[in-house]
């Protein structure tokens, strides 16, 4: 049977309303859905590292986000160095590193990823950054400092910084070179060589 050109057209019409309603409510589920998951973060990461950063004035100039890795995994933290004041020294910046770390002891992370500008660097175990997390409060900061570029791992899983042994002065002196190392190649490279 040969359908007459107004059937057609009506067919044709009713076939492209369908789809266009389709496509709305697939964008609207995607808007809705995207909404969800940037509200997760910004609850369960964002909100306590903030609120701990912007508790403490020395932090005034330090832009450090967290969120989920693709903001959807939840056993990846990933802890952004967007930017930093002129006048902020490699220990305020760990500093406010350790206190991002109290403000999430409670979550437990299988891996925490260290970016800059957006730019993964390097890697550390969740377990070590919870210990680091747990331990802030009473924790010697430069033994904090000394130990760890030990625990930093490239983002291959090999060991960034090996360990150290020896005699105590000599041990002190490789771990302080270490540590520089590791906030050179974290973000001052890129925040010296950029600004």
């Amino acid at each position: 049977m040969i359908l007459s050109e107004s059937k057609k057209s009506s067919v044709s019409s009713t076939n492209l309303i369908a789809m266009k309603r389709t496509f709305l409510i697939a964008t609207l589920l995607l808007l809705i859905v995207g909404s969800a998951i940037a509200l997760l973060n910004h609850f369960i990461l964002s909100t306590p590292v903030h609120h701990q950063l912007n508790s403490d004035p020395r932090n005034s100039g330090i832009d450090l986000s967290a969120h989920y890795q693709y903001y959807c995994n939840p056993s990846v933290l990933i802890l952004n160095l967007k930017d930093i004041g002129n006048d902020k020294a490699p220990a305020d910046i760990f500093r406010a590193f350790l206190q991002a770390s109290n403000s999430l002891k409670d979550k437990n992370f299988d891996v925490v990823v260290l970016e800059c500008r957006g730019n993964p660097k390097f890697k550390l175990s969740g377990k070590y950054f919870n210990k680091l997390g747990t331990e802030y409060e009473q924790q010697n900061p430069v033994y904090t400092i000394r130990t760890f570029p030990e625990n930093v791992m490239n983002l291959d899983g090999s060991h960034a910084f090996g360990s150290v042994t020896g005699g105590v002065f000599g041990v002190l002196k490789l771990q302080m070179e270490q540590f520089g190392e590791f906030t050179n190649a974290w973000y001052l490279n890129d925040f010296t060589s950029k600004n």
